[in-house]
């Protein structure tokens, strides 16, 4: 039998798809938790810590070509200042 013991609550973070720039749903690619393919919903699971991780990565990259844009640069490193949830789901609107 369960009990509310039983489980572990873990926070989210819902992001709409519309509010998240180009350059910053290309850097998302291939780090997803799980992707729902139903065409309604169309959620992307990411760990929480996901923009945190591109920030440093993108850190470690000044002065090279690659770069994304500054603007693509600032929203990542805005959302990683902000989130503080285990996952982050990007949602259709």
């Amino acid at each position: 039998m369960f009990t509310k013991e039983s489980f572990e609550v873990i926070s989210c973070t819902d992001i709409p798809r519309v509010s998240l720039l180009k350059g910053t749903l290309k850097q998302l690619s291939g780090r997803e938790l799980m992707l729902d393919t139903d065409e309604d919903t169309q959620e992307t699971l990411y760990s929480g810590d996901v923009f945190e991780a591109i920030a440093c990565e993108l850190a470690e990259m000044e002065g090279s070509p690659l770069l994304p844009s500054q603007e693509v640069i600032d929203q990542i490193d805005n959302l990683a200042e902000v989130i503080e949830t285990e996952l982050v789901r990007i949602v259709a609107i």
